[in-house]
């Protein structure tokens, strides 16, 4: 099923409403303590995401999120797969310790990924992890220089797959969908494959280059469209070697 996307809030031509742009400044005066972590593999993960005074969960256009992140002591976002094994584990696992980190990702708005998302050719889209120089000009996200990244990968997918809307999970290749997801998409719990909460993704037209967030519009999405999102920061686990 596709359909178009529906703000949490109206948004100006430019993306961002009085509201947003009230939190965006809150969110350069406010400096909030470092909230406790978790442990993933060999990471932490801030287990709150950072809250105004009124603990509504802080928003930031991508940059500024990771500028506000790397002032907290972390060194990015969680990427995709990162984010999905957290959400997964804590889904069919009744002891998971995620359970408070999952329903803190979830709660209210969106949170940023460690992922940069361009539709290379119409029938290819390429992926950038831990995307840096990908700033916001006010009208749109431009790459200031070059674009920085740890890796970038490209997939094949249908030329009939449409950007500007969500599509569903089922309608990529599987090493896509483990790509983003940590697993292929019939192994995905079921909550995550059909249902009104089920994953999908949103496409930038061809040629532009945009940030991703999941659980903005759709729980369990991966998806560019702009707007500003909430922050949650990971490291390198100090201890680990």
């Amino acid at each position: 099923m596709i359909h178009d996307p529906r703000p949490i809030a109206p948004v100006n031509p430019e993306g961002l409403d009085e509201i947003a742009w009230s939190l965006l400044n809150e969110s350069e005066t406010l400096q909030p303590e470092s909230p406790q972590s978790i442990s993933l593999d060999d990471l932490m993960i801030e287990q709150t995401s950072p809250r105004d005074q009124q603990n509504n969960k802080i928003l930031y256009m991508f940059d500024k999120s990771l500028e506000a992140l790397k002032q907290r002591g972390f060194q990015r976002h969680l990427r995709p797969s990162e984010a999905f094994k957290v959400i997964i584990d804590a889904i069919e696992n009744p002891s998971s310790k995620y359970k408070p980190l999952k329903e803190d990702m979830l709660s209210s708005y969106g949170e940023w990924l460690s992922l940069a998302l361009e539709r290379t050719k119409p029938s290819e889209l390429t992926f950038y992890l831990d995307p840096e120089n990908l700033i916001w000009d006010g009208l749109k996200y431009i790459v200031q220089g070059q674009l920085r990244h740890s890796a970038k990968q490209s997939f094949p997918i249908s030329r009939d797959i449409p950007s500007q809307e969500y599509v569903d999970l089922n309608k990529f290749p599987d090493e896509l969908v483990e790509f983003l997801y940590s697993r292929k998409f019939n192994n995905l719990p079921k909550i995550m494959q059909s249902g009104d909460k089920r994953a999908q993704l949103w496409l930038p037209q061809k040629g532009i280059v945009r940030p991703c967030f999941h659980g903005g519009f759709v729980d369990f999405g991966v998806d560019s469209y702009f707007n500003n999102w909430a922050s949650r920061g990971v490291r390198v686990a100090k201890n680990f070697y």
